[in-house]
């Protein structure tokens, strides 16, 4: 355990001891190498948080600080130590910080697994605090600058004791390095949100692989009566559900649409659909599946409404230049995504509105018989 107690809590003086007196601890060299600015979220003010309004950010943002509220106060009730010596719930968010940014999922050193991609391999800050896997360091491979595209693999090889051989963990590139060249790695698949949230940074969608964004969608003030039929047929009302852009496509998730449906029915399709939950896998009818289709337009625009609201507003004063670009780029990869996905709802409504003898009025958007 290293010392506390000589360093302020207004500041990382901690990691600004460790750059002066290398002695404090034997990993101090590695101490000063690591970054002393973050642009993740989890640094925000509340002026600059109010920048990602209408994305899944600032909630997001908050959980992860609550939970590793729990944690600091879980340490520092076991440890017998806190603010009084030193230890700061900002020093401990600062490196809880560095450790999701750096960090590596532990099932790299599953040896069961010779090849695992790498983009199937970093985990998210929130990734790490849920499941089997948990967050590792691993010296020298968190130094390496990253390189969206860049075609990596991981190889865990398990120690042998014929041989006597240690085990290790390889970074394998798939392309030949000349001399002098950078060793790169890669963040592998992820959206805007789990690249900001992680590590501080949004790639437009054409820099990413598979120009890939989600959005999660949850649906408020279902009636009691609604829940309890979505719960006999199996369709859950109180999940967020992933609308995903890929390469440009947005459909968004059947489950969703059951739901709508449910939540659209009139009486005679409610019992309906307690009879048979399949119905929920195609319209209900016509009415349904059009009601059920401006339900999501209408959750769609209001999201996209906030959004653009953000996005046409001038910066407050105050926030760093940095955050108001990295917003920006966020920002307009949500657009794209809610943008893409209202036009599919469109698109659907037109379809089923001429199956039944109705015509879109552009101008309102209502369905009107033709003539």
């Amino acid at each position: 355990m290293w010392p506390l107690a000589d360093h302020s809590t207004d500041d990382p003086g901690f990691f600004r001891a460790a750059r002066r007196a290398p002695d404090l601890l034997r990993h101090a060299p590695y101490v000063a190498s690591l970054p002393t600015t973050s642009l993740s979220p989890i640094s925000y003010s509340p002026a600059e948080l109010a920048l990602l309004n209408g994305t899944p950010l600032p909630s997001a943002t908050a959980s992860l600080l609550a939970a590793w509220k729990a944690q600091y106060d879980a340490l520092t009730a076991a440890a017998a130590v806190g603010p009084a010596q030193g230890f700061s719930l900002d020093l401990f968010n600062r490196a809880m910080g560095l450790i999701a940014s750096r960090s590596f999922p532990s099932r790299l050193l599953d040896s069961r697994k010779h090849d695992d991609p790498l983009a199937d391999a970093e985990p998210d800050v929130v990734e790490g605090q849920e499941g089997l896997d948990h967050p590792i360091l691993i010296p020298g491979y968190d130094l390496l600058n990253h390189r969206p595209l860049t075609p990596v693999s991981w190889i865990s090889t398990p120690a042998s004791s014929a041989t006597g051989a240690e085990g290790r963990v390889s970074l394998v590139h798939h392309f030949p390095l000349g001399p002098n060249q950078q060793i790169f790695n890669n963040y592998g698949s992820k959206p805007s949100s789990s690249l900001l949230l992680s590590y501080g940074f949004a790639l437009p969608l054409d820099k990413q692989p598979e120009g890939m964004e989600t959005l999660p969608l949850l649906l408020g003030g279902i009636p009691p009566a609604k829940q309890a039929l979505c719960d006999r047929v199996g369709v859950p009302w109180s999940k967020a559900w992933d609308l995903c852009l890929i390469d440009g496509v947005v459909e968004p998730p059947t489950g969703l649409r059951k739901l709508l449906r449910v939540v659209v029915a009139d009486p005679d399709e409610e019992a309906e659909i307690a009879d048979d939950a399949g119905r929920l896998a195609g319209r209900i009818s016509g009415d349904n599946e059009l009601s059920a289709l401006d339900a999501l337009s209408e959750l769609l625009q209001g999201k996209l409404a906030v959004l653009e609201r953000v996005a046409t507003a001038e910066p407050p004063a105050g926030v760093r230049p940095d955050v108001v670009q990295v917003a920006e780029v966020y920002r307009t990869n949500q657009i794209t995504l809610l943008t893409e996905a209202a036009a599919w709802t469109g698109r659907e409504m037109t379809g089923v509105a001429r199956e039944l003898g109705l015509d879109l009025d552009a101008d309102n958007g209502a369905f009107d018989e033709e003539g």
